[in-house]
């Protein structure tokens, strides 16, 4: 009986050995894998701060603000008539490029190419024989008893005016007023010329239409 009971001791410790060994095992195994997601939770926050900081240089371009365009309605010896949204500075020339350029029938020389286009302005090309019927037009100065009769004074006429005049929009209407302003009243039509944007070719056009005491 006394050997029995040895063997039956010896037993339960070897079966209580082993229940102590799975349960430690069980234990480290587990503590790894709670090691292992807190080892891994810096490195994904490390990540997300990352992107974050990306985000942010991605909305902080820095960049200027674009200058705003001008609109200009293009129409006449043109081959596509239409308003045109074109950048702060340009001229004539870009405006009529812009517009898929001359007809044939245009007379290009009416109008100062190199003058710059203001917003909302209307920029009209006329053909040749447009401009034929207006130089008919234009009065007979020789013999008049009243020379400025018919005729836009340059020293009195106000924008509106003065943009009756063969090749005169608006820019240039308010250069010949500028002008006026600080040089004083003209003295001649041909000095209209020393206005800036206006050349002698302009000057022929518009000569019968214009009188200055």
């Amino acid at each position: 009986m006394k050997g029995n009971h040895s063997r039956c001791g010896a037993f339960l410790a070897a079966a209580f050995l082993v229940i102590g060994i799975a349960l430690a095992a069980a234990g480290c195994g587990r503590r790894g894998e709670d090691d292992l997601i807190l080892a891994e939770d810096p490195a994904m926050a490390g990540s997300s701060g990352t992107g974050d900081e990306a985000g942010t240089g991605d909305t902080c371009s820095g960049e200027d603000p674009e200058e705003e365009p001008v609109c200009v309605f293009v129409c006449g010896a043109v081959m596509e008539e239409g308003v045109y949204s074109l950048p702060e500075g340009s001229r004539v020339i870009d405006a009529v490029e812009a517009a898929g350029g001359y007809r044939e029938d245009a007379d290009p020389s009416y109008v100062n190419q190199a003058d710059y286009v203001s917003d909302a302005q209307k920029l009209v090309i006329p053909t040749r024989e447009e401009v034929k019927a207006l130089e008919e037009q234009a009065p007979v100065r020789a013999g008049e008893e009243d020379a400025g009769d018919g005729l836009v004074n340059l020293n009195t006429a106000d924008e509106s005016q003065l943009q009756t005049l063969p090749g005169v929009g608006p820019a240039r209407a308010r250069s010949i007023i500028a002008y006026r302003e600080e040089n004083g009243p003209f003295q001649d039509p041909s000095e209209i010329t020393k206005v800036s944007g206006i050349g002698q070719a302009s000057y022929e056009k518009m000569k019968a239409y214009i009188t200055a005491p």
